[in-house]
């Protein structure tokens, strides 16, 4: 078979063929460059749109990894110049003239690492559906989310998201040139990548770059989806130059090597804890002609005044599980105790050592370490770290718009959780953060599963669903995945959870006993506080 050609605004593409899970063709086209390489003048600033090429440039190898440690390896690995693109489809203009729903996935890793990698999110699974697949790479850690309330510095933040501006902007520019509808585009990511699609759904800067989303256990209510300001001096002392203000560390920060960078970025604490504001992430801006937020979520979400979409959100029966990757994830610092102080919300802005969170602290320990919830030492961390983040962003959409939103919980435990699979945790009972993505994905370092395996039909389910949501944003099963009638997933209502459970067999539960009874928990956490009283409200 000829090699595929793809025309794109900027120039011809070459790209390659490869086989689904079912044995079929699809065209695959990766490492297209997007933006001009964020070097020199352009570290730290907004991302600029890629110059055309001649000829045809080949599109059959991996663009670079964003700069990062690989927590696996504990080596670096990547590079500045990283901002590279992928499109999968069954079919090129020529083919078949039907345009497909676009299905693009955000990555996950903390906003410190992960990449778009085919090799770990492999289109095999997603694309046995007729969409087209697309997925990307942003800047990450401080190149990505460094930012400075000194608007001089030209620094505001979030070049990292307004990467992902300038990606879908892309897609919404040249996809129909891979018989995708500009019109009809599904933005989706997990843990962090999921918290870039709420901030999107929240983001003037991206309306009209997409018509749903899907977001798998992350959004902006959750504590480790923020970054702090301001970290420039800091990072200089850590590289172990001299300055004198944020002006010089600036200096200093555009000219070192990037290498010089991580190292320094790491020796400022980070770790997975709901009480610590973490150094590199999103923030709110200072208004600026740029500007991807400037005010705060809760604000942006009781005016009505961002993007209404079809949502789909969900977690993972025991997201918490997680925290046995913090040695792994942060080996440069000690462990964190996750205790009850650990679970207390840095939004709630308690003072360690005042009244109100010595309360917060006693009832989290009463309620998580005590009684009934007592034999679940990772349920704590499930709640505070995912869990009511997602309920708390449902409830708020819920009284601002009239869009469909879909909830989900997966319970699924098999061969393909990614996460369990790869910290060597599949000994222990439950569904780890990030555990969906082996059954969405194709990942070259977990197995090939039988046909007609308990894992090759949770593959299918979640296919399914999410390609479903995705074509016309509904993601009722049918008769055809469950050999029974379909099964109708009702969305969420004011006062009413319905809430599907992604097991062995997926089944509508309404109103789950155990859920009511931490969110009702939540409420009263969350009531100790001003800044935090509406979150569950």
């Amino acid at each position: 078979m000829a090699a595929p050609i793809a025309e794109v605004a900027e120039g011809r593409l070459q790209g390659y063929t490869k086989k689904n899970l079912d044995g079929e063709d699809f065209f695959c086209f990766i490492g297209i460059p997007y933006a001009q390489p964020p070097v020199g003048k352009l570290r730290f600033k907004d991302p600029v749109p890629v110059k055309p090429w001649q000829g045809t440039k080949d599109a059959t190898k991996e663009g670079s990894v964003c700069y990062q440690r690989d927590f696996f390896t504990n080596t670096y690995k990547g590079s500045e110049d990283c901002l590279f693109i992928n499109v999968f489809t069954k079919s090129l203009p020529g083919q078949k003239s039907t345009l497909r729903p676009v299905m693009v996935y955000i990555h996950g890793g903390g906003f410190i690492f992960e990449s778009s990698s085919p090799e770990t999110f492999g289109p095999e699974h997603l694309i046995t559906e007729d969409v087209v697949f697309v997925s990307f790479n942003y800047r990450l850690g401080i190149v990505g989310f460094l930012s400075s309330e000194d608007a001089s510095l030209g620094v505001p933040g979030n070049v990292g998201l307004k990467d992902q501006v300038l990606a879908l902007k892309w897609i919404k520019n040249n996809v129909k040139n891979f018989n995708g509808d500009p019109d009809n585009i599904t933005i989706f990511g997990n843990s962090a990548g999921s918290t870039c699609v709420h901030l999107h759904v929240l983001s003037k800067m991206s309306k009209g770059l997409f018509h749903r989303a899907i977001l798998q256990s992350g959004t902006v209510f959750n504590p480790w989806s923020w970054g702090s300001r301001n970290q420039a001096m800091d990072i200089v002392k850590h590289m172990g130059r001299n300055d004198d203000n944020e002006a010089e560390a600036m200096e200093i920060l555009r000219e070192a090597p990037i290498g010089e960078l991580y190292e320094a970025q790491e020796k400022i604490y980070d770790n997975l804890s709901a009480n610590l504001l973490r150094p590199f992430g999103p923030v709110i801006e200072y208004p600026n002609d740029t500007a991807f937020m400037t005010r705060h979520p809760i604000d942006t979400l009781a005016s009505g005044e961002y993007n209404k979409v079809p949502m789909l959100f969900g977690y993972n029966l025991t997201e918490g599980m997680f925290t046995e990757y913090n040695k792994r994830i942060f080996p440069q610092h000690p462990e964190t105790v996750l205790g009850s102080d650990s679970v207390v919300d840095w939004q709630m802005c308690l003072e360690k050592g005042s009244d109100s969170f010595a309360v917060a602290s006693r009832r989290i320990q009463d309620f998580y370490w005590s009684g009934v919830n007592g034999n679940d030492k990772y349920m704590p961390f499930t709640d505070c770290l995912y869990m009511i983040g997602v309920y708390s962003t449902i409830r708020n959409h819920i009284k601002s718009s009239d869009s469909p939103i879909y909830l989900y919980r997966m319970s699924f435990e098999g061969g393909l959780n990614t996460l369990k699979v790869f910290g060597g945790l599949t000994d222990l009972p439950g569904v780890c953060h990030a555990d969906e993505l082996g059954y969405l994905f194709k990942n070259s370092a977990l197995p090939d599963v039988p046909k007609g395996s308990r894992e090759d039909k949770t593959i299918r389910t979640f296919v399914e669903l999410w390609t479903n949501f995705a074509a016309s944003g509904n993601p009722t099963l049918s008769s055809s995945t469950r050999g029974k009638s379909n099964l109708e997933w009702k969305p969420m209502e004011s006062g009413k959870i319905h809430l599907l459970d992604i097991g062995d067999e997926p089944k509508l539960v309404t109103n789950p006993e155990s859920e009511r009874s931490r969110i009702e928990f939540w409420e009263g956490i969350f009531e100790l506080s001003p800044k935090t009283a509406n979150f569950l409200s």
